[in-house]
């Protein structure tokens, strides 16, 4: 694990949280679709490159981890506010979004907190990647679908998203029990 502050991986966190956020909701309320959608894309490409960097090159560190969480639910939360207010999708699937955002968080930030350690499942991350998506892609195709496609996606994208929580969850609490987490942090 890293203790360098200033990495790619930390600066493209720094990056999503600070400013494509702010900008994508900005650019979405004065009414420039397209460039919002750009911002969108090249906020959840940082968000899959800042993971690949800090692996590949070993950047991985606490702060960058803190970072990129942080970064994700600010983001996901700038995903909803402009949706919301220009009504694009219906308010439960925001919600939805809203608790698996909070409940990837709450899971990462128990186990550093009581055993000191970073863990983010890959399956929590693939289910936050998926509802970014869905708010970035689908309001923008919302104006060419009609509705009764738009809820079978919308609830396609809800079933399949709630069993990875659920997962995630399950497999946090399987794991506390086992005492893989203090195993993990003698190992770090």
């Amino acid at each position: 694990m890293s203790r360098k502050i200033l990495t790619i991986p930390n600066f493209l966190s720094l990056t999503r949280l600070a400013i494509l956020s702010p900008l994508f909701v900005y650019l979405a309320f004065i009414g420039e679709g397209n460039l919002a959608f750009a911002v969108g894309v090249a906020a959840i490409f940082s968000d899959f490159l800042d993971g690949y960097i800090a692996v590949k090159f070993n950047q991985k560190s606490r702060l960058g981890s803190i970072l990129d969480t942080a970064g994700d639910i600010v983001f996901a939360f700038a995903l909803v506010i402009p949706a919301l207010a220009l009504q694009y999708i219906d308010v439960w699937m925001y919600i939805y979004l809203a608790a698996q955002r909070l409940t990837r968080g709450r899971i990462y930030f128990y186990v550093l907190r009581r055993f000191n350690t970073i863990y983010k499942p890959q399956y929590m991350k693939v289910s936050g990647g998926i509802l970014m998506v869905y708010g970035v892609f689908l309001p923008m195709l919302i104006m060419n679908l009609e509705r009764g496609v738009v809820d079978i996606i919308s609830w396609t994208t809800f079933s399949v998203t709630w069993v990875i929580i659920l997962t995630g969850v399950v497999d946090t609490i399987k794991k506390t029990k086992s005492g893989f987490f203090k195993k993990k942090r003698a190992d770090d």
